[in-house]
């Protein structure tokens, strides 16, 4: 995958936009092109010199990196495709080793059983618990419960519910130290973090 050229009137522009306070959809619109193809650039455009990784870098390098940038920093693959020479590693390869190689986030599955280990036996205890009664106000356990990746890809193209009693539909989610970063369909952007979504629908 080719990197991308910050130089290009193209990538300079979307910086620009968004600098004179563009919303996403905006920028992408007039661009013809996805929100997602528009934040993309923009981040590739806009990644500090001293965060990015030559991606000609030896594979334990890169594998550290990756697993590093997804596990500690919850990127999104996007922001990581980024921080790999402006996009010179697209995100699917950047899963590819991700995954095969010491990953935590992705590979661990609900409940804390990692891909390939056994189930532990369910305790008396552990299946009461949904019966407790929940807290006014806050997210129903389907959402609570989801690990931050999972609750991402759950929002996209989704409508996401507010404990605020505000609805949205998500066009681009994407999380960073715990706050989800949403933009809608009307180009707005939303900082939600995960106790403020009561539920996710279709409609």
């Amino acid at each position: 995958m080719a990197a991308v050229n910050i130089k290009d009137p193209l990538v300079k522009g979307i910086v620009k936009s968004r600098k004179d306070g563009l919303k996403w959809a905006e920028i992408a619109e007039a661009n013809s092109m996805t929100v997602g193809k528009a934040i993309f650039l923009h981040e590739c455009a806009t990644v500090e010199e001293s965060d990015l990784i030559d991606p000609e870098a030896s594979a334990a390098t890169l594998q550290k990196a990756i697993v590093r940038m997804r596990d500690k920093h919850s990127m999104s693959w996007g922001q990581i495709s980024a921080r790999l020479g402006r996009g010179a590693i697209g995100e699917i390869k950047a899963r590819s080793i991700y995954f095969g190689n010491g990953g935590e986030i992705d590979n661990v599955l609900r409940g804390g059983r990692r891909a390939g280990e056994k189930a532990e036996p369910v305790k008396e205890k552990a299946a009461k618990a949904p019966a407790k009664k929940a807290p006014a106000k806050k997210a129903p356990a389907n959402v609570s419960e989801m690990t931050a990746d999972e609750l991402v890809k759950a929002m996209v193209n989704k409508f996401v519910h507010t404990t605020d009693g505000d609805k949205l539909k998500a066009v681009m989610v994407a999380e960073s130290n715990g706050m989800f970063e949403i933009t809608d369909a009307d180009g707005d952007e939303w900082g939600l973090e995960q106790g403020d979504i009561a539920k996710i629908t279709a409609r």
